[in-house]
């Protein structure tokens, strides 16, 4: 299946956007950089020293700055945009994805400005959770970035500028060949029109044009039984250089051909200790590879050195406990190194392949780290700020689907590894560092590795609003629009009823697929499905019609927020409610509906559910705001993070388009039926539905998101389009 971007965009041309960024010349100091200094020079045992002096490069401790300051809860990847001079990041700060987001961060004050509410989803058990992103990029060329959304086993990319999501992946089913498993680091290669994905068994090369993948398996990555990780990576040139942490080697790929030029194979202090590579960067005026490692247990944690023509190991480099994420500033032939055991950062002088200086961070879980155009480091890391909470205004409600800003949240119920249930608890949100520093390097004699302690600066504050992500979010219908990021409310008539069960019946919505109409008797999973999102009608709101002889009914669905996704088919229906659902068919109903791209970005009917008419009227509706939520790796992530359902001991962090027809909204419509409806038991019974935003919003949401169109919710198949009250109507099979 050709994976296509929403709504017929077509992403422009997509840059390399790997986070080793080349910074040439001498970078001066940056203004940002107000604080005093608190930067001296100690003695460390973590860094590889000779036991005597010698002529080298050593951190200016006087000249060198430093500031660290509140980031996220549960950060992950940081990345930097030159064109923009924003700091990109990532943060799930809820297990069971109820506090994701994606945040822009001002590059020199690291105040952030805004963080997105995301997609989020029903999960298996009913309860929804964030489509939760751990890995990220910034492409400048298009103003984009990406994010893997590790958990949920797919990619989505947002616009830079209002944070809309353009194209995602996800939903798509796993025996489609362009479905990707634990996708982790992502990197935008424009040079070969490739975005390189790492994952577990392969590494992915998704084509930016037909978005088609191509899956990449390296030496030593097994088809089955052991698993496999690949970690971040960098490119260069036309090569892509892969560290593969379980057999211990650098594969380098053409970018092009796919085909694998060289593999390097890593090594560390003790051969007899896996070397776990994480992380690589190139410096061409050196001529050298550098990889982090994570070794084992503290051994073969550090640095190793390989010459870039050859491939032949020179030297390792102790440093730290467990060496992540790496990135180099070549014009100044520095390599900074994140340690997830110590919370240091290395600075790194390529030219003595030496650790000259350390970063300390907040006791722990340094992650990940980027560079910035003015030669400065930015770092996240995950390590939790003591007796400090993080209020944030997208913490969802696993029942509801419903966000608020808040420092508190409730976990979802989940199995442990001894199969016990853990209940669901209140729980804090504990909020992580941002690091940012500038070290100044000169010429002198070195004797031990210098320690730079950033100065504390004060929080500037979370945004008041999450920024809603659009996923051209809305649905269109006579009435007005319906943003489906926030609750909103199907109002469904039916009509030509011989007879209502006494039980009245059930209304609902399931995805295609999820049930069908027909004679058999309903499936487990059929029964279950039809009661996820539905509600009872009673007999008793059923009214008699003398002059026809049928009864009929008025009755309203609410369906939380983002229950429903773009380009997914759903079915609106009805059975009995009575205990024989499973076998009594006579009052199935069914009408086949898609979200739909539809080209009327103009006006948002959110109404005030306490403000709206019973049921829709032809009368035109405000205009208002889609909506900003208030009440929604990869740097390694450091022991895996978890799928969805499973937990890994050795990592701690770490059927779409059902109905492919698609009908533009109708304005104006005559009242018509459709010729090919099916007849009901002697006369027909009909459903119609609407649906209208039911949660108030304020005005100007939509425009500051820059939504270029809507969604529609077009009903296909036997129903008829009518104008007013009535939407979609179907009728029931005939008994």
């Amino acid at each position: 299946m050709n994976l296509t971007p929403s709504s017929g965009k077509a992403l422009k041309g997509l840059a390399v956007g790997s986070l080793a960024l080349a910074i040439s010349g001498a970078a001066m100091i940056p203004a940002s950089f107000a604080a005093p200094n608190t930067a001296h020079q100690t003695a460390s045992s973590s860094a590889s020293v000779p036991s005597t002096a010698s002529l080298s490069r050593v951190v200016d401790t006087s000249a060198s700055v430093a500031q660290i300051t509140q980031g996220l809860p549960g950060q992950y990847q940081v990345a930097y945009s030159k064109a923009t001079n924003k700091i990109w990041m990532v943060g799930v700060g809820a297990r069971g994805d109820l506090a994701s987001t994606i945040a822009r961060v001002n590059a020199d004050t690291l105040q952030i400005e805004e963080v997105a509410a995301l997609p989020f989803e029903l999960d298996k058990n009913g309860e929804f959770g964030y489509i939760s992103a751990y890995g990220i990029t910034v492409d400048d060329v298009s103003g984009t970035v990406w994010v893997t959304n590790t958990t949920d086993n797919s990619l989505s990319v947002f616009d830079q500028s209002t944070m809309e999501q353009i194209w995602t992946n996800h939903g798509i089913s796993e025996s489609d060949p362009n479905w990707i498993e634990h996708p982790r680091s992502v990197l935008v290669d424009h040079n070969s029109g490739k975005v390189f994905v790492t994952g577990r068994y392969y590494v992915s090369a998704i084509d930016m044009k037909t978005f088609e993948v191509t899956k990449l398996q390296l030496e030593g990555a097994p088809n089955g039984g052991t698993r496999y990780i690949g970690m971040n990576m960098t490119v260069d040139g036309d090569k892509l250089y892969v560290p593969e942490r379980t057999g211990g080697k650098v594969f380098v790929i053409n970018t092009h051909t796919f085909k694998t030029e060289q593999v390097i194979q890593t090594r560390g202090e003790n051969s007899s200790v896996e070397v776990r590579p994480s992380d690589v960067t190139i410096d061409h005026s050196e001529n050298e590879i550098y990889v982090s490692s994570q070794g084992v247990d503290g051994v073969n944690s550090g640095i190793s050195v390989y010459d870039l023509t050859t491939g032949a190991f020179k030297k390792f480099v102790k440093f730290g406990t467990q060496a992540l994420s790496m990135e180099n500033d070549e014009g100044r032939d520095l390599v900074y190194v994140t340690d997830f055991g110590t919370g240091k950062i290395a600075i790194f002088d390529a030219k003595t392949d030496r650790v000259i200086g350390e970063v300390e961070m907040n006791g722990g879980k340094a992650n990940d780290l980027t560079v910035t155009e003015d030669g400065s480091v930015v770092a996240v890391d995950k390590q939790d700020i003591a007796n400090t909470t993080a209020t944030v205004p997208y913490v969802l409600n696993s029942k509801t689907g419903d966000g608020t800003m808040t420092d508190t949240y409730t976990s979802k119920a989940t199995v442990d590894r001894n199969g016990k249930t853990v209940p669901s608890s209140q729980q804090k949100l504990v909020p992580n560092s941002i690091v940012k520093f500038y070290a100044e390097v000169s010429e002198g004699e070195f004797t031990s590795t210098a320690t730079i302690n950033p100065a504390k600066v004060p929080f500037q504050g979370y945004p008041k609003q999450a920024t809603a992500v659009l996923i051209d979010p809305t649905l269109n219908f006579a009435e007005g629009t319906v943003d489906i990021t926030r609750p909103y409310t199907f109002h469904v008539s039916g009509y030509d009823f011989e007879k209502p069960p006494a039980e009245g019946i059930r209304l609902f919505l399931v995805k295609e697929g999820e049930w069908s109409m027909g004679y058999d008797k309903l499936t487990d999973s059929e029964l279950a499905n039809i009661q996820k999102v539905s509600t009872v009608v009673p007999a008793s709101a059923f009214v008699y019609n003398a002059r026809t002889g049928k009864y009929s009914f008025e009755a309203t669905l609410r369906v939380p927020a983002n229950t429903m996704q773009y380009s997914q088919g759903y079915m609106l229906g009805t059975v009995t409610a009575g205990s024989d659902v499973a076998t009594n068919r006579n009052y199935d109903s069914a009408v086949s509906l898609i979200v739909n791209d539809a080209k009327d970005a103009g006006n948002a009917d959110n109404r005030d559910e306490a403000d709206e008419p019973a049921f829709p009227t032809n009368a035109s509706a405000s205009p208002s705001a889609s909506a900003a939520v208030e009440k929604k790796p990869a740097a390694e992530q450091p022991k895996g993070e978890q799928s969805k359902g499973e937990q890994s001991k050795a990592e701690e962090a770490n059927d779409q388009l059902g109905t492919t027809a698609k009908t533009a909204p109708l304005k104006n419509s005559s009242s018509v039926k459709s010729e090919d409806q099916s007849k009901g038991s002697g006369s027909d019974s009909q459903v119609s539905a609407s649906a209208t935003k039911s949660a108030p919003q304020s005005k100007g949401s939509l425009a500051k998101t820059g939504a270029q169109n809507v969604l529609s919710l077009a009903a296909v198949g036997a129903f008829a389009l009518i104008a007013g009250a009535a939407v979609m109507v179907l009728r029931r099979r005939k008994a």
